[in-house]
């Protein structure tokens, strides 16, 4: 199972949708953008080329205006003063307060020593639904930036998970799979520490059902109770049990809440 960590540990920030947008801060990220991707673009061209003096005066030169640049904003755009910038808010009180999100933004990050630059951008519709979808818990979103152990991170649901080692060759049909199962994990987890139904209990329905039939039923579900819509402690049951007859196919299996099985 992924593990989940903290989005508000690495730095990144929206510009918030109330804030008013002025000409002086569309040039600062406008110039902070070019900057940093002429310096990534010169790194990656002397380790490519590491005997190039052309390449290596280039980088220098980058340097310096990077140096410049960093000390000349610290004071403005730096974690510590962003972080009282009611302009900014952190990406996770973004993702909270406007869920789902309607309009076309940007991920800035910024540390101690490297002012706001844009990291990720959400400019288009699909870029919308695709981060909507992680947040229905529908289809995980491939994060910008590896976890603590710098292996792939996901977002899906409120959370943000950082795969295991087995899990990072998954497919997407594999991760699809994974991630239905660690929300129905969480939602039941306050049940598995207060009840004393048997651990295997939460977890038969789904064990009883195709690996293909439940990401199929769970992507058709969108994730949520066939009856009522709920998130809330659902699981994957069959219309017609087998016993009586039933298929292993989609069309005979449905996810449903606590309240809405039978």
């Amino acid at each position: 199972m992924p593990t989940k960590i903290r989005m508000d540990d690495y730095g990144d920030f929206v510009y918030a949708p109330e804030a008013p947008v002025t000409a002086e801060w569309l040039d600062y990220i406008k110039m902070a953008d070019r900057l940093l991707k002429e310096h990534g673009q010169a790194q990656q061209a002397c380790r490519e080329s590491p005997f190039s003096a052309e390449l290596a005066d280039r980088k220098r030169q980058l340097d310096a205006y990077l140096s410049d640049y960093a000390a000349l904003f610290k004071d403005q755009y730096t974690i510590s003063p962003v972080e009282h910038d009611p302009r900014f808010l952190h990406i996770s009180r973004f993702l909270a307060e406007h869920n789902p999100v309607r309009d076309m933004f940007s991920v800035l990050h910024c540390n101690l020593d490297l002012p706001l630059h844009t990291v990720r951008e959400f400019q288009t519709f699909e870029d919308l639904d695709c981060m909507n979808a992680a947040l229905a818990e529908d289809t995980p979103l491939r994060w910008w930036r590896n976890g603590p152990m710098d292996r792939p991170c996901y977002l899906f649901g409120r959370w943000v998970w950082e795969l295991k080692p087995s899990e990072v060759a998954a497919s997407e049909d594999g991760l699809a799979l994974m991630f239905a199962e660690v929300a129905e994990k969480a939602r039941h987890k306050h049940d598995r520490l207060t009840h004393d139904a048997s651990p295997n209990a939460a977890v038969a329905t789904v064990e009883a059902v195709s690996k293909n039939t439940r990401i199929a039923v769970f992507r058709r579900d969108h994730g949520k109770c066939a009856k009522c819509g709920s998130y809330e402690q659902i699981d994957f049951e069959y219309i017609v049990p087998l016993s009586k007859g039933g298929s292993e196919t989609p069309q005979n299996v449905q996810l449903l809440c606590e309240k809405c099985r039978p």
